[in-house]
């Protein structure tokens, strides 16, 4: 079997034309961003001035008549337009009109498509300088506008005209680039029928006593579907019990009736969309820990000596113990402590991101902590929880508590190719990596962002997402220098189309 992959070619071609009487630029090329007919394409002009352009000059660009087309929304947020320093290129300020600070920027759409440059009236450029100027948003290039230039329809060579006036429109300079258009090739590559490898499977080691459903999590390197036994050794067509989605790249299921002291394990196998499933099984063992001895002293009536305990006889004193939490958040959130699932208390972080709450007044026993923090915009993070066994009159600390980051996008749905706004906040000067997962689809569509959070806590993201259309899950966490965070709460974005959230398993079993 095999499919086909279109690779499209780009030529690049640099040609100065002499024209009797005017002057030369040096060093003319235009690279553009794919050579394929009729698609957008993102130019980048370069060129070395031959002589001075004084101030309110300009720099003309004209594309072959009837082959470019230029869209009518193309305008000067659609240009780069900078001059080489010695070390890097400098841009120049633009407006659509020029003025004493700024240079303008004049369009004419179409299929006879020109961009004019004219300098603005305080600043020219000198002779011998290396001017770009950029037509597109391509990312790469560092544009930040959002149309380009459509490429012509058929195959061909196509100039690129380049002339540069004085303010009385006399012509100074002058040179053509020559770029080509080249239908894509087709290439014959055979794919490999290969079982998928599985791999992240959770749950592991010990789990606390008195859990009865859990959820099974792995991931697959490719679209495949799973499912599990109890039995070792049994092939996938065998198996009865699926994971969902039925097909994907992240798999989840609950299953239940687990006793304590008992250990488990799972028996994993998948096969892939060609057919080829795992001839091994993949095991996911944990255990539940036994159920905790209550031995907690209870104060007895006057004159008698009962109850249970490590005492001999029972003690007629409550040894009351204490729990410390601490650990770092973004900066003056609010951080909800919960014990055993009620509402506790509430710390205030500090400027640095730390915080510390004290639980008092704590008989022997197991206590589950559960912690999260509201940032300074209302936004909840995820939320950290810790089982600890007290002893009698002791002091316990579950100290360098991570948060996950609070995470926010401005909308949840943008059209292919905008660009992607993730921002929340979490501990200061530390590391935000943003994971972007498709609900389905091939391994090489997830991708990785990074940030650094400001000194107040704020991270910010903004990027061309370049993935297809589909939804896609966005979860994010925070790397500090010996630790990180768990992931955030994850959010859900619609490329190309509205975000669709039904068959996404969540680790919040209960759902509150």
């Amino acid at each position: 079997m095999s499919f086909r992959r279109f690779l499209p070619l780009l030529f690049l071609f640099c040609l100065s034309t002499v024209p009797v009487h005017a002057y030369v630029m040096d060093m003319v090329s235009d690279l553009i961003s794919t050579s394929i007919p009729a698609v957008i394409s993102n130019h980048r002009l370069q060129f070395t001035l031959a002589n001075t352009i004084p101030p309110s000059g300009s720099i003309i660009v004209t594309l072959t008549p009837g082959a470019f087309t230029v869209p009518s929304q193309f305008d000067y947020t659609d240009v780069d337009f900078a001059v080489w320093d010695g070390s890097t290129y400098v841009d120049r300020a633009l407006a659509s009109t020029p003025s004493a600070t700024e240079d303008g920027v004049a369009v004419v759409s179409g299929t006879s498509g020109k961009i004019t440059v004219t300098l603005s009236s305080s600043a020219g450029i000198p002779a011998g300088s290396r001017v770009q100027i950029i037509l597109g948003p391509n990312a790469s290039f560092g544009v930040q506008g959002t149309v380009s230039i459509v490429n012509p329809a058929t195959q061909g060579s196509y100039r690129i005209g380049l002339v540069t006036t004085n303010s009385t429109n006399t012509q100074i300079d002058y040179a053509t680039a020559m770029i080509a258009t080249v239908d894509p090739v087709a290439l014959n590559v055979p794919l490999q029928n290969v079982p998928p490898t599985i791999s992240g499977g959770l749950p592991t080691g010990e789990l606390a006593a008195g859990t009865k459903n859990i959820e099974l999590v792995l991931y697959t390197d490719r679209t495949a579907s799973c499912r599990y036994s109890i039995a070792s050794g049994t092939p996938y067509a065998s198996m009865t019990n699926s994971f969902s989605p039925n097909k994907g790249l992240f798999f989840y299921t609950v299953v239940g009736g687990h006793q304590d002291a008992t250990t488990y394990t799972y028996y994993v196998r998948c096969i892939g969309t060609q057919g080829a499933s795992n001839p091994d099984d993949y095991p996911l063992t944990f255990s539940i820990k036994p159920t905790p001895f209550s031995n907690t002293s209870v104060e007895q009536a006057a004159g008698r000596q009962s109850g249970s305990g490590n005492f001999s006889n029972g003690s007629s004193v409550l040894y009351l113990s204490t729990a410390t939490l601490s650990g770092f958040t973004s900066p003056g959130s609010a951080v909800q402590v919960l014990k055993d699932g009620i509402p506790f208390q509430i710390a205030q972080a500090g400027s640095d991101g730390a915080f510390r709450s004290d639980v008092s007044g704590l008989e022997r026993g197991t206590y589950t902590f559960l912690v999260y923090a509201t940032d300074s915009k209302q936004r909840k993070s995820a939320s950290y929880s810790s089982t600890i066994s007290v002893g009698a009159g002791t002091s316990n600390t579950v100290s360098n508590i991570t948060l996950p980051p609070t995470v926010a996008m401005d909308v949840d749905q943008i059209a292919v190719g905008d660009k992607l706004h993730v921002y929340g906040e979490a501990t200061p000067s530390s590391g935000i990596e943003v994971t972007f997962i498709p609900k389905t689809g091939a391994l090489n569509d997830v991708k990785k962002y990074f940030a650094t959070t400001t000194s107040t806590g704020v991270w910010d993201i903004a990027t061309s997402s370049g993935v297809p259309k589909g939804t896609y899950i966005i979860k994010a966490r925070q790397l500090l220098a010996s630790t990180q965070s768990d992931y955030s709460n994850p959010v859900f974005l619609g490329v190309g189309q509205s975000p669709s959230v039904g068959g996404i398993g969540k680790s919040d079993i209960n759902g509150d």
